[in-house]
């Protein structure tokens, strides 16, 4: 994970194709799938129009009964490629950020970026640092132990 002065910058390998992965970061019931595992915080609500110029907002509990949400607009959806959003996160209401996802085929199935940026407050910073890590091992999880054996795709096909 690297962090510049207003943004996070986070790889991870995936064993899946980038067209699952795409998926999964896209449509509201994959969302809810994976982002829903209950951990310190998780999604109960998704509503996403993955297109450009559509809506999208997600509402998360916590384990301490707080309540959170997100939403924001698609402003580039390109399968399975890439993907760029606003970020309007009700813990900070007075910030619009912007979250991208970046999506290449490796040779493990996808080399996924997440780059959340301009972040103007350093404590805020440090609180989507934390909470994009715990949200990539959700999804990471999901794809690779829960998908395949839910028979929901997950693991690319084997190599030849």
């Amino acid at each position: 994970m690297s962090t510049g002065k207003n943004r996070i910058e986070i790889v991870r390998e995936v064993a899946a194709r980038p067209e699952r992965v795409f998926r999964a970061l896209t449509q509201a019931n994959e969302l809810l799938q994976w982002w829903g595992a209950r951990t310190q915080w998780w999604l109960e609500k998704a509503q996403v129009d993955a297109r450009p110029g559509g809506h999208y907002r997600l509402d998360f509990s916590s384990i301490d009964g707080k309540i959170a949400s997100v939403e924001g607009e698609f402003e580039i959806v390109d399968p399975p490629r890439r993907v760029v959003q606003t970020w309007r996160a009700s813990m900070f209401p007075n910030q619009v950020n912007r979250v991208e996802y970046r999506l290449e085929p490796s040779p493990a199935g996808t080399r996924l970026t997440v780059i959340h940026s301009e972040i103007a407050d350093p404590t805020v910073l440090a609180d989507y640092e934390g909470g994009w890590a715990e949200v990539l091992l959700k999804l990471v999880t999901f794809l690779v132990a829960v998908a395949p054996v839910l028979g929901l795709g997950g693991a690319p096909e084997p190599k030849e």
